[in-house]
């Protein structure tokens, strides 16, 4: 039984093959057949012409037609009707190619029965059917690509294009009958590396960037599989990204400004540091000293009956070699004379003995030798600036007990080790995506390690203390790299 009354036109030249056809259908049931006979492809295309039909049984061998060509015109005239081909022994090969070329099934006269014909019939008007559906939904798709702002076009592995939706040809033109390289890129052989073949082999999607020689344009180039009615294809397509390029330009050449007023920031800090602490050493602490000069010069004056005054003056000169030395502490915090002096390793241990003896900490320390001929000066202070600010946040909130600080050279880089038993806290709260949160001391840390090229991790959780890890690249094996 058929779901819908069918109307079927049979083109036969040989009366008694009509006739058998008809009671063939009538011997299996088929109920709602209508059966409309021509005996000539003229005909056929007449009728064909006047529409109305479901399906055509098309004899290959007509008075006015014969062979391939007899389905090629009836199908052309009407190819959205299955076709099932009637054909002699000696025409199987000709009915083959037909079947590639659009028909749906074809039977071998002599060698069909009722039940043949009538499952030919059903099957190929349900095949018809599932195509007709598979090609309103290819076309709603080609309709949803022509409505994109990207570009879109699909190729084959012979790089013909197929398809191109209405942005690709505002940009490109018409596509017509040359090579997507030739149409995209003005190039007369295929690209090297080609993705649409990778595409093809490993039916893999790829991703690319693709800048267009002729207008500067930047496009993010998407490809898929594609299977096609003519078999595997490419869809290509490209989403036009040069503003965000451009955008993205932007904020590098900013962050670039933004970093190098933030290295000059540091600078200037350091040399206003510099400043201070030379004032406070030629002028705080000289006036200092000549104020314990004046209190000893009066106490040796007082007589035996000044013993309180005489008290109250060495009292003073106690108070005012206090006040010199935590001058000269200032003085030596603010400009690491020691780094310039004697060097970084001198003046990193001269630092950590003075903090673990201040804190009550004890300290394991492992350092490798001859690290202040791997750095210019500019970096040493740097380095000498990031153990300092490290070391004040452990003094000031981890609660440890011990530290441990290691300095190793990994070939062409140094790395610097902070560690501590303390009390520790949650990385991610101290260290979140609001910047507005960050101490000035992290954020001049990390920037400090940024200028010399290097970088800077913090690792730490509650109860378990902190690590903070300082890599920083050879100044002279990089250079030595680049001479070569």
């Amino acid at each position: 039984m058929l779901d819908t009354p069918l109307k079927i036109l049979l083109v036969e030249d040989n009366p008694g093959d009509a006739r058998l056809i008809r009671e063939m259908l009538a011997d299996a049931g088929a109920q709602g057949v209508a059966i409309e006979w021509v005996s000539r492809l003229s005909e056929a295309l007449e009728r064909l012409g006047r529409g109305e039909i479901d399906l055509v049984l098309l004899d290959l061998g007509l008075p006015d037609s014969r062979g391939l060509d007899t389905f090629s015109q009836a199908y052309a005239h009407a190819p959205e009707i299955p076709f099932v081909l009637l054909t002699g022994l000696d025409d199987e090969t000709l009915a083959l190619t037909a079947v590639r070329q659009g028909a749906q099934d074809y039977l071998v006269k002599g060698e069909t029965d009722a039940n043949k014909l009538f499952k030919a019939i059903r099957y190929a008007t349900e095949r018809k059917s599932a195509e007709k559906a598979i090609e309103a939904e290819r076309q709603k798709f080609f309709a949803v690509l022509n409505a994109l702002p990207a570009f879109v076009h699909l190729t084959g592995a012979d790089f013909m294009i197929r398809f191109a939706n209405r942005r690709f040809r505002e940009i490109f033109g018409e596509p017509g009958d040359k090579p997507c390289y030739q149409v995209l890129a003005g190039n007369d052989e295929p690209c090297e590396n080609c993705q649409q073949l990778k595409v093809l082999e490993t039916n893999v999607p790829q991703r690319s960037e693709w800048l267009d020689p002729r207008n500067g344009h930047a496009y993010e180039i998407y490809k898929y599989p594609y299977c096609g009615a003519e078999g595997p294809l490419v869809l290509t397509l490209g989403v036009d990204i040069t503003e965000r390029k451009q955008a993205e330009e932007k904020l590098r050449e900013s962050e670039q400004n933004l970093r190098y007023l933030a290295s000059q920031l540091l600078n200037a800090q350091e040399r206003e540091r510099e400043r201070i602490s030379r004032e406070l050493h030629d002028e705080l602490g000289q006036s200092l000293l000549v104020l314990k000069l004046q209190a000893r010069h009066i106490e040796r004056g007082l007589d035996q009956k000044q013993a309180v005054i005489r008290k109250e003056c060495r009292g003073m000169m106690k108070h005012l070699d206090q006040l010199v030395d935590e001058v000269r502490r200032l003085s030596r915090d603010l400009t690491p004379t020691m780094v310039k002096d004697l060097g970084l390793s001198s003046a990193l241990q001269r630092l950590i003995e003075e903090f673990t003896r201040h804190y009550n900490i004890s300290a394991d320390i492992e350092q490798v030798p001859g690290i202040d001929e791997l750095f210019p000066q500019p970096a040493q202070i740097n380095i000498y600036r990031i153990f300092q600010e490290a070391l004040t946040n452990i003094g000031k909130y981890a609660q440890a007990s011990q530290l441990r600080i290691a300095i190793k050279r990994e070939d062409s880089q140094v790395s610097f080790l902070v560690a501590d038993n303390g009390k520790g806290f949650t990385v991610e709260e101290v260290l979140g995506r609001d910047q507005t949160r960050r101490g000035l001391g992290l954020m001049a840390m990390k920037e400090r390690a940024r200028m010399m090229g290097g970088t800077l991790k913090i690792w730490s959780q509650e109860g378990q203390g902190t690590r903070i890890a300082l890599t920083i690249p050879v100044n002279g094996q990089k250079a030595a790299e680049d001479g070569n």
